[in-house]
């Protein structure tokens, strides 16, 4: 089936007035919105057919002046309605499209990160095609590369990767949404420029540590992944008693280093702290890892500005100078202000 007969479907019958007037008076016929010229006015054949021949559409078989200017003006009306659905269709696709860059887009300074967690990029350099960002249930924004952000979706990874939290179902439904918009823009090639990293315990050591730096810290991963089981229990331990004790925190400052509870702790087993020197209580090694980098993550990530995220650092590396001792050859002065008998 060719276009004509597809279109010819919805061709409509016209009530031709059919004018006569001076050649030289007739109006222009340049765009498909004058098609109403033709309904008006009387053309000759070879107008009708130069006129298809200008706007570029189809020609025409038939040679019965009628059967010509019913064609030639439909083609017209037609092509004046598509281009008018299309303009309303761009413009519904655009609003759309926009929704899912999200609140920091233009915004930057709101977003709880500063760069994409696999490509490094600054947020302010992520082109707009290219742009994600969400609010999570705690009213934080995050901002992503969209291929970044995809890639964990790809490899079934459901948590953010700057505090741990699982996605919200709203979330990974924008993410899905977002990638069919690119594929209808075809904005797909850098799909294929990043490879999904998997979220091993070295992959996210690194990624902290190097957060920490970044920070304004001097640190190396060595320092935490070289622990011993006892030595992990013991910085568990001792970052507890800082958090909770040593540093003399208020209830509001905690919230703001770690929101939305203040309490970075929140998964470890119920009695683990009060038997932290029972022998009959045995942990595993990737137990205790596990966990004392999920405390350290909620400690670096949570916080919503910088200076929080630092304090929270701080605790971190005070409690990691109790236990490593290239931490505390490192920072002597932090292990000065923790160290007790």
């Amino acid at each position: 089936m060719n276009m004509y007969m597809i279109l010819q479907k919805y061709f409509v019958n016209f009530d031709y007035k059919n004018e006569s007037i001076k050649k030289k008076c007739l109006p222009s016929v340049n765009t498909f919105k004058d098609y109403e010229h033709l309904i008006r006015f009387n053309y000759t054949i070879k107008d009708y057919r130069n006129i298809l021949k200008t706007l570029h559409l189809s020609k025409c078989k038939h040679t019965r002046k009628e059967d010509i200017k019913y064609f030639c003006t439909n083609m017209m009306f037609l092509s004046y309605n598509i281009i008018k659905l299309q303009k309303l269709w761009r413009t519904f696709f655009i609003r759309a499209f926009n929704r899912t860059l999200g609140p920091s887009y233009r915004n930057y300074k709101i977003s709880n990160n500063t760069e994409d967690f696999l490509t490094t990029d600054s947020i302010k350099d992520i082109d707009y095609y290219y742009y994600f960002s969400f609010k999570d249930k705690d009213n934080f924004v995050y901002t992503f590369h969209i291929v970044s952000i995809f890639s964990l979706l790809q490899k079934n990874i459901m948590k953010n990767p700057y505090n741990r939290t699982n996605f919200d179902e709203e979330v990974i439904n924008m993410i899905q949404k977002r990638i069919k918009y690119n594929k209808i823009l075809n904005k797909i090639e850098d799909f294929t420029l990043y490879q999904p990293k998997p979220t091993t315990i070295l992959d996210r050591t690194n990624q902290l540590f190097h957060h920490m730096d970044q920070m304004g810290n001097y640190t190396h991963c060595s320092w935490f992944i070289e622990l011993t089981s006892r030595q992990l229990r013991t910085f568990i331990y001792e970052l507890y008693e800082i958090w909770n004790y040593r540093a003399q925190l208020t209830m509001e400052t905690k919230e703001r280093i770690c929101p939305p509870r203040g309490n970075p702790f929140i998964d470890l087993p119920r009695h683990f702290i009060s038997n932290f020197n029972n022998p009959h209580m045995h942990y595993s090694y990737t137990f205790l890892r596990t966990r004392s980098l999920s405390i350290m993550e909620k400690l670096a990530y949570n916080a919503h500005d910088d200076e929080n995220k630092k304090m929270g650092i701080l605790y971190i590396l005070s409690a990691l100078t109790l236990v490593s001792e290239q931490a505390r050859d490192a920072l002597p002065w932090l292990y000065a202000s923790v160290y007790h008998n």
